[in-house]
């Protein structure tokens, strides 16, 4: 029996690996914003010994900054294969990989154990099939390391035996990949608190459980604070462009509910094997038949996701992007210049290099100091139109009032410089 259990965890494990590798080949995995901060971060731990983020603020005279907006140990995990020679985008597909292996693996090993192997098998079929579980696999982003910790704390809290102090530990890492994680410590605290023992024994385990996850946070937001400021973690605000970003939050649902997914297959196919064994022959029959249409929805679902993504290139890892002539004339030419851009993430991926954001609008005097900045930093501002993404801005009234020059005129696009301006008359 337990052989048996150990050999559909690894096979599970091995699907949910190969998956995450074969969706992410030939054209790599997704990126957006927070892959390039994530990126940048690991290069830098490598190459300087320090997690820097990029700076994309038109008026900072530095293109960099500490690394405080997310925890830091998705960047930490990208880091060790770019330590080993691995360029920093396949080296997130490998702990994306890593990622799955670890994740898919543990989980049915614990279902497997506590309801057979059949509700083991179950649930690998049902995470792998889930398109929210696969999308997050698909893309440079913390949620697979996350569910990965995620499943190792649910390891360490069911074991017979209390571990109150592991369970704290890999509670701890995953809120160092992300914030949610911290309803992790709180939920192996609190495990302890319920399990069997006197009063002192609880109090005391989950003091262990949630000590590993304090210490860490503390330092992290303390160092946060002492690097960053005010500005160090994100915070809530109104920041305009409701609409779009509403949108955008849509989209991200799927993203930010994949652990809520991940935890609730677990519980349904726990359960659902042991209701299994007590139904009646019409019961299994309806239950096989709704699991069947089910399977086949949501492997249509996963198949469309996945050919775009090989095909196409998820967000900023569309070919479009990589293949774009603007793309191509900043790698040739744009060395010496700094860069202004719509799309700057474009550019660190594409082109390997830092640009800063256009802003978003103009007083007449921050119109003369973006300009003049321009000048004396030889910036170029590279503007792509819609021929990548329709949600791409191009502040055409923003060029045509700053009165920029045009220096290439591409199929996707537009490089633009500052005009010098005419030399001051000298006094009568």
């Amino acid at each position: 029996m337990i052989r048996s259990r150990l050999l559909l965890s690894l096979i599970a494990g091995a699907a949910a690996a190969w998956g995450t590798l074969a969706v992410t080949e030939p054209l790599g995995p997704g990126l957006d914003p927070d892959g390039m901060s994530y990126v940048h971060a690991a290069r830098s731990l490598v190459h300087q010994g320090e997690m820097r983020d990029v700076r994309d603020d038109w008026v900072s005279a530095d293109s960099t900054r500490p690394y405080t907006r997310w925890p830091p140990a998705y960047p930490a995990a990208i880091a060790l294969p770019v330590a080993a020679g691995m360029p920093a985008v396949q080296g997130a597909r490998a702990v994306m990989a890593a990622s799955a292996f670890a994740a898919l693996a543990t989980l049915v090993w614990l279902v497997g154990g506590a309801a057979g192997t059949g509700a083991g098998a179950v649930l690998a079929l049902a995470l792998l099939l889930t398109p929210a579980m696969a999308y997050v696999h698909e893309s440079v982003l913390s949620e697979p390391l996350f569910l990965a910790a995620l499943a190792a704390t649910l390891a360490m809290m069911a074991r017979p035996r209390p571990a109150p102090l592991r369970a704290g530990a890999a509670a701890a890492a995953a809120s160092m990949v992300r914030y949610a994680g911290l309803s992790a410590i709180a939920a192996a605290a609190a495990w302890e608190l319920l399990r069997a023992g006197t009063v002192r024994d609880r109090v005391r385990r989950a003091a262990l459980a949630a000590a590993p996850g304090a210490l860490v946070n503390l330092w992290w937001w303390t160092r946060a604070a002492r690097l960053g400021g005010r500005t160090a973690v994100r915070h809530f605000s109104v920041y305009g462009q409701v609409g779009p970003t509403l949108l955008e939050g849509g989209r991200k649902v799927t993203e930010w509910l994949a652990p809520a997914i991940m935890l609730g297959t677990v519980i349904a196919a726990a359960a659902g094997a042991r209701w299994w064994r007590g139904a009646g022959g019409r019961a299994r029959a309806a239950a096989a038949v709704l699991g069947a249409a089910w399977c086949a929805g949501s492997f249509a679902v996963e198949r469309a996701d996945a050919r775009y993504a090989l095909r196409t290139g998820d967000d900023y890892a569309d070919i479009c992007w990589a293949g774009s002539p603007v793309t191509a004339w900043v790698r040739e030419h744009g060395d010496g210049h700094a860069l202004v851009s719509n799309a700057s993430v474009a550019l660190f991926f594409h082109a390997g290099r830092l640009a800063r954001e256009m802003p978003d609008e103009l007083s007449a005097p921050m119109a003369r100091a973006f300009t003049d900045t321009l000048a004396a930093r030889r910036a170029y501002v590279v503007l792509y139109d819609e021929s990548c993404a329709s949600t791409i801005e191009q502040p055409d009234s923003l060029v045509a009032a700053l009165g920029l020059a045009p220096v290439a005129r591409l199929r996707t696009g537009t490089v633009w410089e500052a005009r010098a301006r005419a030399a001051p008359r000298a006094p009568r």
